[in-house]
C-alpha cells in the first residue's frame, strides 16, 4: 500500500498519528494530530520535534509503516494521573541517561548481534576521526577491514559469545581499552553489544618482550615470580609524572654501561624495572643472571658470587665452579635485595665494581670479567651506611643512577589500567567477568602495601571465585575492607563513578533534624531552575549552555522551555526573562 493511500485511511482517525520518513523528517500529520499535538511539527527532524511533543500522551511507535525505514507514531491520551507522572519520571530518567551518554569522555557503541552501528556516544569524532552519525548504520567487520579501529571488540564478543576487553589502534592513532559486553535475550541468544572505550593514549605501556599487536600483553599462567617482583611479560602502565619520570630515567640508563641502583618497597617491579632496563641496553644480546642476595645462606653468599676452585674447601668439586659473576660474563648481573649482603662480601663486591676482576675462593690469579652491575633493595643503604651495616664506598659506587620507583599507592591513575591489564591475562580468552566500576573504585582507593605483587594476588584470587558476567564488591577479599583499608572513605568520585567500600551499599546521611519531609522532585526542579537560569544569563546559545552545563544540547533546548527561560542571544527584552 503506498504512502498516500495509508494517509487518507488515517486522516479521519480519532487518535493523532504522523509519519517520520526515512530521513528522520516528520513529514505527515492526521487531523486529529494537527488540532491536539501541533501542526507545527511538520518538516522538522524527529529529535527536534520529539523535544515539543507534549506530556499528556503516551507515544507508540510502529517501525517500517507504511514502508521499509518509515515510522508511524500513534499518540494515545494518558488519562491516569500515575500514568502521567510515571511518564514524565521515565523521560526525565532518559535525559539524565542521554546527558551521562554525551557528556562521558569515556566513548559508548552500541551494536546488534550483526555487528550493524547502532549508537555511538560523540566522543568518536575525537577517536576515530569520523562523525559519528556516519557510523551509524555500518558493519564493524567494514570498519576493522578499514582501519576506523583494528581489532574489534564486537567481532571479538560474537566470536567467543563473551565479554572481551582489549587494546585497540584508531585511524587517528588514538590507543584505546575497551571492553565489550554482550546482552542476552529471554533465551539467552545475544541481541546487543555494548562497548565501553578508555582512551589510553597518554598512558605509556612497555614490556620486556613484544607485544602482540592490537592484544593485552601476558604469560599463559598467573604470575609465579613473586607478582609484582617477577612476571617480566606483562606490560608497565605509565600514568603518573612520578612514573614517567621513573621509566624515563631508567630507559636514559639503559642506553650507558653504567651502575644502576633501583630503589623502591617491596612489590613495587623492581626486578621487572632490571629486565626491562637489561633488553633495551646494548647487552640484551647477553645474559641477565639474577641473584636474591637476600636468599642466600650467609656462607655460601662468597661461593655463590665468584665461585671456587677445585678442591678449595671440604665437599667442593673437583672441577671447581663458576659463580654468578664469571656466569654474567658480557651481559648484565643483578644484584636483588644488595643491603642484605654481609660486609665481608661486600668488600669483594667493591673490588669487583672497581677493577672488573675477581678471584675465585681457592684460586690465585684474578679473573676479568666484562659485565654491568644493577642492584636493588628497598632498604635505606644512606641509614645503613650511618649505622655501619652497608660500607660506604660500596654505597657511592653503586649510587650511580639511582632509580626510585613509587609504590602503587601513589599511582592510583594507573591501577584501573593496569588492573585490566593482569586480570585479562589471566583469562587468555576464556568468558571472562567483567570488573564492576564499584570494584575498580575500590582498587584505586585501597593502599596496596604490597604494590603490584599484592593486586596480582588479589585479581588471581578473584580469577578462581569469581564468576560471570560481573565481579562485584561482595567477592572482593576482606583484606580490602579490614584494617589496612580502615582509612579508606566509605564514597569516593573516581572516573568510574562513586566507589562503595562497604559491601552493605553506599553510605547514606540522616535526614537533617530540621526537616521532616521534603519534596525531592521540586527541591531539585528549583537547583535545575537555579542553574539553567544562570547559564541562559551567561550564553549566547543552546550549545554553550549545554557545554558548561555539561548537558546535550537537546536537553538544553527542553529545559529552556520547561522553565520558560532564552539565552542571552535570542532574548527579546529584559521583560522576557522571568
Amino acid at each position: 500500500m503506498s504512502v498516500s493511500s495509508i494517509t487518507q485511511v488515517l486522516w479521519n482517525l480519532d487518535t493523532p498519528v504522523f509519519l517520520v520518513n526515512p530521513s528522520g523528517i516528520v513529514s505527515w500529520m492526521n487531523r486529529t494530530a494537527e488540532d491536539k499535538i501541533s501542526a507545527h511539527l511538520v518538516n522538522q527532524s524527529w529529535q527536534q520535534a520529539y523535544l515539543n511533543l507534549p506530556v499528556e500522551f503516551a507515544y507508540r511507535f510502529h517501525r517500517n509503516v507504511p514502508r521499509d525505514k518509515w515510522l508511524l507514531v500513534e499518540c494515545l491520551p494518558q488519562d491516569n494521573p500515575d500514568g502521567l507522572e510515571s511518564c514524565q519520571e521515565l523521560r526525565d530518567r532518559n535525559e539524565e541517561l542521554e546527558a551521562i551518554y554525551h557528556s562521558t569522555l569515556d566513548e559508548w557503541y552500541v551494536c546488534d548481534a550483526a555487528g550493524t552501528t547502532l549508537s555511538v556516544s560523540p566522543s568518536a569524532q575525537q577517536l576515530y576521526g569520523v562523525n559519528p552519525e556516519e557510523l551509524v548504520g555500518k558493519s564493524v567487520f567494514d570498519l576493522e577491514k578499514s582501519k576506523v579501529f583494528s581489532p574489534s571488540v564486537t567481532a571479538m564478543v560474537l566470536r567467543h559469545q563473551s565479554t572481551q576487553t582489549i587494546l585497540q589502534t584508531t585511524h587517528t592513532g588514538r590507543r584505546l581499552l575497551v571492553t565489550g559486553h554482550p546482552l542476552r535475550d529471554a533465551e539467552g541468544q545475544i541481541y546487543k553489544i555494548v562497548s565501553h572505550s578508555k582512551d589510553v593514549s597518554d598512558i605509556t605501556w612497555l614490556s620486556s618482550q613484544p607485544v602482540q599487536k592490537g592484544a593485552v600483553t601476558g604469560t599463559k599462567t598467573p604470575p609465579s615470580t613473586g607478582g609484582g617482583e617477577g612476571g617480566e611479560e606483562l606490560p608497565w602502565v605509565v600514568a603518573s609524572p612520578q612514573m614517567q619520570s621513573c621509566v624515563n630515567l631508567a630507559m636514559k640508563a639503559a642506553r650507558r654501561d653504567v651502575t644502576v641502583l633501583l630503589l623502591g618497597e617491596s612489590g613495587v617491579g623492581k626486578n621487572r624495572l632490571a629486565h626491562l632496563i637489561h633488553q633495551h641496553s646494548p647487552r640484551a644480546g647477553g645474559p641477565l643472571v639474577e641473584v636474591n642476595c637476600a636468599a642466600l645462606p650467609e656462607n655460601l653468599v662468597e661461593s655463590e658470587l665468584f665461585g671456587y676452585q677445585g678442591g678449595a674447601f671440604t665437599g667442593a668439586r673437583r672441577e671447581g665452579k663458576p659463580g654468578k659473576v664469571e656466569t654474567a660474563h658480557g651481559g648484565t648481573l643483578f644484584l636483588n635485595e644488595v643491603g642484605e649482603l654481609p660486609l665481608s662480601v661486600q668488600a669483594k663486591l667493591l673490588d669487583l665494581l672497581q677493577t672488573h676482576t675477581f678471584t675465585r675462593i681457592g684460586a690465585v690469579q684474578p679473573t676479568r670479567v666484562n659485565i654491568r652491575v644493577m642492584a636493588a633493595t628497598n632498604r635505606d643503604l644512606g641509614a645503613m651506611v650511618t649505622s655501619g651495616q652497608f660500607r660506604s664506598d660500596l654505597y657511592y659506587r653503586l649510587h650511580v643512577v639511582p632509580v626510585w620507583i613509587p609504590p602503587l599507592r601513589q599511582r592510583q591513575a594507573e591501577i584501573p589500567a593496569l588492573a585490566q591489564t593482569l586480570w585479562s591475562t589471566l583469562w587468555q580468552g576464556e568468558p571472562q567477568p567483567t570488573l564492576s566500576p564499584q570494584v575498580l573504585a575500590v582498587l584505586c582507593q585501597y593502599p596496596w602495601p604490597g604494590n603490584i605483587r599484592e593486586l596480582e594476588n588479589v585479581l588471581q584470587h578473584l580469577w578462581v571465585t569469581a564468576d560471570p558476567p560481573q565481579v562485584t564488591l561482595a567477592q572482593l577479599p576482606q583484606n580490602l575492607f579490614g584494617p589496612l583499608g580502615e582509612s579508606v572513605p566509605s564514597s569516593h568520585v573516581t572516573p568510574f563513578g562513586p566507589a562503595v567500600c562497604d559491601r552493605s551499599g553506599p553510605t547514606v546521611s540522616e535526614t537533617p533534624p530540621q526537616l521532616a519531609t521534603v519534596n525531592l522532585r521540586e527541591e531539585v526542579r528549583k537547583l535545575e531552575a537555579h542553574w539553567y537560569r544562570w547559564a541562559a544569563n551567561k550564553c549566547d546559545s543552546t550549545y554553550e549552555i549545554a557545554h558548561k552545563l555539561q548537558v546535550s544540547q537537546p536537553t538544553a533546548v527542553r529545559k529552556l522551555h520547561q522553565f520558560g527561560l532564552a539565552t542571552k542571544g535570542n532574548r527579546e527584552s529584559p521583560a522576557t526573562h522571568p
